[in-house]
């Protein structure tokens, strides 16, 4: 794979990554089962601290666990909408029209409801703010 050169083909290489997933290409196979991962982490994190006992030794785990991946998922979010217009259907809409389609669009609307509420937890200071 060449090397991106400038921002439009940094672009056009994180949209291949996330959307296109090349065959045989070893970053979008790893990015690809990074994000799954995050996912089944996330989900356990979330499941496992509902049992006090497991809260009160590893809360300080769990917390780390929560906010790391709520960043990670609100990078995945931001670059997806960054790269919407790459997308063949959505670039007759030009930058903005194509990322305001995105954002509603089935894919983003599941994504999206996932990460206020542990932002707003941290922005405040309430941690244990869960969408699950």
């Amino acid at each position: 794979m060449a090397k991106p050169e400038g921002r439009a083909g940094w672009k056009r290489r994180i949209f291949e990554i996330l959307e296109v997933l090349p065959v045989g290409d070893p970053v979008a196979m790893a990015v690809e089962r990074a994000i799954v991962v995050l996912i089944v982490v996330n989900v356990a994190s979330v499941v496992l601290e509902t049992v006090p006992e497991l809260r009160a030794r590893y809360g300080g785990v769990f917390l780390a666990i929560e906010v790391g991946t709520v960043i990670l998922f609100a990078l995945e979010y931001v670059l997806r909408v960054w790269i919407s217009d790459e997308h063949v259907p959505l670039k007759r809409y030009g930058r903005i029209g194509a990322r305001l389609r995105y954002v509603v669009s089935a894919w983003a609307i599941v994504d999206l409801p996932a990460l206020p509420p542990s932002l707003i937890g941290f922005a405040f200071g309430a941690y244990a703010v869960n969408a699950l």
